[in-house]
């Protein structure tokens, strides 16, 4: 022991001075120590060697850092961690008090009131902890220490961290993480996936313990008690101890159900049952009769109490604004910018913050979301980032048809701070509603916003019922005011449009605080808009704490995460019930359902939500679902005359040139894109690239005469077919002239559009050339750039393709469709087209048929719009390739396809579709 007290002693030397040891258990042994920095006692934990070798130190230190995010009065905090001497440590204060274990070996049952003291602290402890993400998987009484009467849980997140950190070996070692003395069934039997309900199991163990002088069960091998903790009942508390009440045998009974679905919900709510009052009155078995008149009528009045009180629970809004008819339901409300009085520059917007998120789903009211204040702001010849004043929110609530809104300021009282918040009446500038609230430190801040945010929500009318359900404020955004600082600074800049800005703010936020539900979704949100390609991890954590979220956010999340999963229907359920829940994102929730939709191929649902959505608000997302719906339909005069309708809108100024594009396109208006280019496009411009690029395609198919299908993507395959003919001469004089009016030699490097170029240049036969400018690419672009990444397999695919190398064309073509695109996913399933046409040309026409399937039959990720410009083309191939095999049903179950796709398509597209109609009459006779 000596030789290890000097090896870590000398590990540690600068950062801790360990003194002796204080204990040894199966993972680590502690070291009272003196922490030099600051002169305090600590307790050092280091792994035991056995541990340390078996687990992955980088990864348990990683893991562990998590927990030290964690701030409650009764868990025991984590100060430091690192590695000394080839071992994992960590460091938490030294408790003078004693553990749990120890007073129970000296006192073998507690009394009832400690008993359910501790039992209820150290829910209250687990309950945050929960609410953050962080399941302790071994409560236990050695992990409870006693200090000054209050209990402390320590160890919090060892066991996860452990677990996290192992690899399969694990097992070999024979270290178990758990006691067996206190394991739920499900952690007993070894599932990795586990909940809040299973230390609420542990701590049923505990409490029955304390209660009972034993654990629930015990047994003379470790295999005996995880047989029982499996298939056994354990014994009523009350039957070995009388003396505890009903109501805590009933509060353990269903804790230590076997199925965690039969157990309390939340540990919370197990902390709640544990408050019952104890009465040992008991009422007399039959009362006198003199009594039974007077009961009777003491029945009734209860019974009329009792129908009054369940109205008002449910409705009762008395004397509040809805009542006196100042506010209607579903009125738009405004929340300004809150006055700052204190010399903290940051206060004021992070009350806000928390006054917005306890706001959120207010069912009386609907608050104007920061886009539409953004964009009446910008209606105003505003800046985004203008602060609302009282005058500037009185104006903006007028323009945006509010009938209320909200101003307040925070100012300075003694060590701490009072919050005060007005709601004013737009029209006649009545003052309507006045509610304060005082913090008397930083530490009070959040709760004092969540009491001011419930005089509030009573003043403006919510229920008692809904008040009473709706969680505390710290559960729903954080409940560290650092973290919440970071967090509004973060939202402001986002909800000014500077989403890059935003970034390191909310970032913050999560690090200071791991459960921050809210950082999370919006990192993912702003991760996928800037094409960052980390998203999915954001949304995940997200939608892991979701129950942290406020409803409307966590069914946006919620629908968001099965977007990203594929499972759309799912997603489009969670997209429906937010839009009852507030209809003001209803034209939001039907964008994303039609994009779901489309992602599905079930293109006639998906314009018809999406022309909902335009309907509601003709935000860009819809307008462009909608026509990409229609384009898939071949219905190019109702896409035309939709974005005729739009086109005026300000936010389809970005969008003006692809629905341009893809309408001219279509019609193969010649003079109209020439025109189009010349006139409306400034020099370099990206869209200018795709314009010129597609109509050097076009000019050379027609020279070519080979037929044109109606959807822009679909010229590629002509465009082979040149190739192959040798007939690209005309594509190639569009390539210089095009290269020329962007003036390709004058842009920056960087900003060349090169992915758009190197394919083309493959097509009509200058492969050496694509080579070259794919080498000038990956020199001036960081190889970290999604666009690279992703657009690079695209690349060499197209170059294999020129060279004839159709395997190696399609291999590309492949890990193009699998590689992480720039929003985080794939493309589209273009990739497996792309693979497929390839493998076509190659003659492998049954692994092309596959691809083909796949690409019909997947749904694509992410960005499933593009798939509308190649979708039916695919229809028809496969069609054709199953009748040149001869299987007549399967190629007339695919004709079917395209021509009900293409049912009310345009009168130019009408000859494709009467042409698969002779087919499938020619068909169907000879199957007869």
């Amino acid at each position: 022991m000596a030789d290890v007290l000097s090896g870590l002693a000398s590990a540690l030397a600068g950062r801790y001075s360990l003194e002796r040891e204080l204990g040894r258990g199966g993972m680590a042994t502690v070291w009272l120590a003196t922490d030099a920095r600051h002169g305090r006692p600590v307790a050092v934990k280091v792994l035991s060697p056995d541990v340390a070798a078996t687990l992955g130190t980088e990864r348990f230190l990683r893991e562990i850092r998590v927990i030290a995010t964690l701030r409650h009065p009764h868990i025991l905090p984590l100060l430091d961690s690192g590695e000394a001497a080839g071992r994992p440590f960590y460091v938490m204060p030294y408790v003078e008090g004693e553990t749990l274990r120890e007073r129970l070996r000296r006192e073998k049952q507690l009394p009832l009131e400690d008993a359910l003291q501790i039992a209820r602290q150290v829910a209250d402890a687990l309950s945050y902890a929960h609410h953050h993400g962080v399941v302790h998987r071994d409560v236990k009484p050695e992990n409870i220490l006693l200090e000054s009467g209050h209990a402390v849980v320590a160890d919090f997140g060892i066991a996860k961290a452990v677990t996290a950190a192992a690899d399969e070996s694990l097992t070999a070692t024979g270290l178990a993480v758990g006691t067996p003395a206190y394991m739920s069934p499900e952690q007993a039997a070894g599932s990795k996936n586990l909940d809040g309900r299973s230390d609420l199991y542990s701590l049923g163990c505990v409490l029955y313990e304390l209660l009972a002088g034993q654990p629930p069960f015990t047994g003379p091998t470790v295999e005996s008690v995880i047989h029982q903790h499996l298939t056994l009942e354990p014994r009523s508390v009350t039957s070995v101890r009388p003396a505890v009440p009903a109501f805590v045998g009933a509060a353990l009974a269903r804790a230590l159900a076997k199925t965690p679905a039969d157990r309390f919900t939340t540990i919370a709510d197990f902390g709640a049952a544990l408050r019952s009052p104890v009465s040992s009155r008991r009422p007399p078995r039959h009362p006198p009769r003199r009594w039974v008149a007077l009961l009777a009528s003491a029945v009734t009045v209860l019974a009329l109490v009792a129908v009054a009180a369940t109205w008002f629970f449910r409705t009762g809004r008395a004397g509040t604004l809805i009542g006196e008819r100042e506010l209607g339901r579903g009125d738009l409300v405004l929340l300004a910018d809150f006055k700052n009085e204190t010399s903290d520059s940051t206060l004021a917007d992070a009350v806000r913050e928390a006054l917005r998120a306890a706001l959120a789903d207010l069912r009386v009211v609907r608050l104007l979301d920061p886009a539409a204040v953004r964009a009446g702001l910008a209606r105003m010849g505003r800046p985004a980032a203008t602060r609302l004043d009282e005058e500037l929110a009185r104006e903006l609530a007028e323009r945006e048809d509010a009938t209320a809104f909200v101003t307040g300021e925070v100012t300075p009282l003694g060590n701490g701070y009072q919050f005060s918040v007005r709601v004013s009446d737009v029209a006649a500038g009545r003052l309507l509603l006045v509610e304060r609230a005082t913090a008397r430190s930083e530490d009070d801040v959040i709760a004092a916003v969540d009491r001011l945010a419930g005089r509030l929500r009573r003043g403006i009318g919510e229920s008692v019922r809904d008040a009473a359900a709706r969680p505390a404020l710290a559960r729903v955004t954080t409940p560290s005011l650092p973290a919440l600082r970071a967090y509004s600074a973060g939202y402001r800049l986002f909800s000014q449009g500077k989403q890059t800005d935003a970034l390191p703010f909310l970032k913050e936020a999560v690090a200071l605080d791991s459960g921050f539900a809210s950082a999370y979704a919006l990192i993912g949100v702003i991760q996928s808009n800037r094409a960052l390609g980390e998203s999915s991890e954001a949304f995940e954590r997200a939608y892991l704490l979701r129950d942290r979220l406020p409803e409307p956010e966590r069914l946006r999340t919620e629908g968001i995460w099965h977007t990203v999963k594929g499972d759309y229907d799912r997603a489009v359920v969670a997209f429906l019930r937010l839009a009852e829940l507030d209809p003001a994102v209803a034209g939001l929730a039907a964008i994303n359902i039609s994009n779901a939709r489309l992602n599905q191929h079930r293109w006639t649902e998906a314009e018809s939500v999406a022309l909902r959505a335009v309907a509601v608000e003709p935000r860009w997302v819809a307008v462009y679902n909608a026509m990409e719906a229609q384009l898939a339909q071949g219905r190019l005069a109702a896409a035309e005359s939709l974005f005729r309708r739009v086109a005026a809108e300000p936010e389809m100024r970005s969008l003006r040139t692809s629905f341009a594009t893809w309408l001219l396109f279509a019609r193969r208006d010649w003079t109209g894109v020439r025109a189009y280019v010349r006139d409306s496009l400034p020099p370099g411009s990206s869209a200018g690239a795709v314009l010129a690029v597609l109509q050097g395609r076009l000019r050379g198919v027609e020279a070519a005469g080979v037929p044109v299908t109606g959807s822009p993507l679909s010229l590629r395959l002509p465009l082979i077919v040149l190739r192959y003919r040798g007939d690209s001469a005309a594509a190639v004089r569009m390539i210089a002239q095009w290269r020329e009016q962007i003036g390709w030699d004058t842009l920056r490097p960087a900003a060349r559009p090169y992915a758009r170029l190197i394919p083309l240049l493959a097509e009509v036969g200058r492969a050496g050339e694509a080579r070259g400018l794919l080498a000038e690419w990956k020199a001036v672009v960081p190889p970290t750039d999604p666009f690279l990444r992703s657009d690079h397999a695209a690349a060499l695919g197209a170059i294999a393709f020129a060279d004839g190398r159709f395997d190696t064309a399609a291999a590309h073509f492949l890990a193009w469709h699998a590689a992480p695109y720039a929003g985080g996913t794939h493309e589209t399933n273009r990739g497996l087209v792309e693979a497929g046409m390839a493998l076509d040309q190659a003659g492998r026409f049954d692994t092309a048929l596959v691809l083909y399937r796949r690409a019909i039959n997947e749904p694509a990720l992410e960005g499933a719009a593009y798939d509308a410009l190649w979708y039916p083309i695919v229809l028809r191939r496969v069609g054709e390739l199953y009748e040149t095999g001869g299987q007549r049903d399967s190629a007339l179950a695919f004709y079917g396809q395209f021509v009900g796709l293409w049912r009310d398509a345009d009168p130019e597209l009408q000859r494709q579709v009467n042409e698969i109609r002779q087919r499938v009459s020619r068909l169907a006779s000879e199957r007869r």
